[in-house]
């Protein structure tokens, strides 16, 4: 009973997040081998008046039950845009990553809402990275396929995150139509310790 009411408080003041704007997007660098950086990964933080900073493990599975994931992701994808085309104007070369969610891949705006935010921001489809969980692959991989052969053919990377955490299969990465894995740390934090 408990849970419930919490999650219908995290629900009514997620509307309000939402009609407010209440979010505040992090940028974490990306460093290649050479120390030097080339992207980053954009990251959500819900500053709420009260409670400060909300970190997304708290409020995103309730989004997602409540459908509000959709608004917080177009806010998302629409900013992040914006900001790397600034800083590419600047001359700092850099790709931009987003992170979606299974909903949000299942959604059917999902390929206009990207499409939409690189043409009003002005940025090349080349600085936007789109990254996914190998669970979105498993949860309908025939219906996920397609929406992610579309959302390449506009000309974004595509990565696969925590790699490695799930039931792993390479046979569907020929299928994938992506650029890039990130092995997750669990799967390799011991690759120099064990024999196997």
């Amino acid at each position: 009973k408990q849970n419930l009411m919490d999650q219908f408080g995290v629900e009514v003041s997620l509307r309000k997040a939402i009609s407010d704007k209440q979010w505040e997007i992090y940028y974490q660098p990306k460093f290649n081998s050479s120390n030097l950086i080339y992207g980053f990964e954009a990251l959500i933080r819900w500053i709420h008046p009260e409670k400060g900073i909300i970190l997304p493990l708290d409020f995103i599975p309730i989004a997602e039950k409540s459908d509000q994931i959709y608004e917080i992701g177009k806010f998302m994808i629409n900013n992040v845009c914006d900001q790397t085309k600034v800083w590419i104007e600047q001359g700092h070369n850099l790709i931009a990553s987003i992170n979606l969610s299974a909903k949000e891949i299942e959604q059917k705006s999902i390929v206009d809402d990207i499409k939409n935010a690189l043409e009003a921001s002005g940025l090349d489809s080349k600085y936007l990275e789109i990254e996914i969980t190998e669970s979105v692959m498993m949860k309908n991989e025939q219906k996920s396929m397609a929406t992610l052969n579309k959302i390449k053919d506009l000309g974004v990377f595509l990565s696969i995150d925590d790699f490695g955490t799930g039931f792993s299969s390479f046979n569907y990465l020929n299928r994938m139509p992506v650029d890039t894995l990130k092995i997750d740390k669990s799967f390799i934090s011991g690759v120099d310790k064990e024999e196997e």
